[in-house]
């Protein structure tokens, strides 16, 4: 028995529709994950870009900070070479304001956990009070991060010109890198 003619357009339409609609529905299913694809490489990209526009500003101030890190690295005790070069500026302040002096201790501590060393000196000196106490003065503003300890000052006359002499024994501490 053949179909009438208006069954027939109702089922090819319905079949139409109802495969036009599988389509909207599979191609919004595709439309919504490659959504949620372009969503995970957009967020990827701004991610890349703050990371890149960081870099470029963390560069920028190491650029701009370089005279500062020169200056401060500068304060730091490096070395053996760096060691040796404060006791000599330390004999050579000695020398200039007329004090004698002798270095009675001089070794490095390392605390736990510490970037630095610790380079400890025990020195004593001796001369008029004015060159002791400008001495003191004179280590108490050393160019490195550094400071004093202990410090004693003891005045006594010599025995032989009868003239008075201050003594002092001075404990300091400086940051010592290791180079």
């Amino acid at each position: 028995m053949p179909l009438p003619q208006t069954k027939r357009i109702l089922i090819v339409t319905t079949i139409i529709s109802s495969t036009v609609v599988a389509a909207l529905f599979f191609l919004g299913w595709q439309l919504n994950e490659k959504a949620n694809e372009l969503e995970t490489v957009v967020q990827s990209v701004a991610n890349e870009m703050a990371i890149s526009k960081y870099r470029e500003s963390l560069q920028n101030t190491l650029a701009s900070s370089q005279a500062e890190r020169v200056e401060v690295s500068s304060y730091v005790v490096r070395g053996n070479e760096g060691t040796i070069a404060l006791l000599s500026q330390i004999e050579e302040l000695a020398s200039k304001l007329g004090v004698e002096l002798a270095t009675d201790k001089l070794d490095v501590v390392t605390p736990k956990d510490a970037e630095f060393s610790n380079l400890n000196a025990s020195i004593s000196f001796r001369g008029s009070e004015k060159a002791t106490i400008t001495m003191i003065e004179a280590l108490e503003n050393l160019p490195f991060m550094g400071h004093i300890k202990q410090m004693t000052i003891i005045r006594t006359v010599d025995p032989v010109t009868k003239l008075p002499i201050t003594s002092a024994n001075v404990e300091l501490t400086f940051s010592l890198a290791d180079v």
